[in-house]
């Protein structure tokens, strides 16, 4: 069965087992360490719900004012306006 098997079969496999089969750690997660993870799941989160919020307000105010069409005003009846009188100035006399 094995008569067959080159060197870079046998390093496959072993690399296979080695990376199929992980060793035993003797160790354990922490109560810190769990809640850590949670928090950076929750952190990355709320980044990406917050920048995919403010592309989208960004798109939503951009089509709005694009929806918007200003009146244009020609130079003719800008001329044909009266200027609006000065407000009368602010009496600050103390007594």
């Amino acid at each position: 069965m094995f008569k067959n098997l080159c060197l870079l079969d046998v390093l496959t496999l072993f690399l296979i087992y080695y990376l199929v089969i992980p060793p035993p750690a003797h160790a354990y997660f922490d109560l810190g360490v769990g809640a850590y993870m949670l928090q950076l799941v929750f952190g990355f989160g709320a980044a990406f719900w917050l920048s995919l919020k403010s592309k989208m307000m960004r798109k939503y105010k951009a089509r709005k004012t694009a929806d918007q069409s200003d009146p244009v005003v020609s130079e003719e009846e800008e001329e044909e306006k009266e200027p609006e009188p000065a407000a009368p100035p602010a009496d600050n006399t103390a007594e």
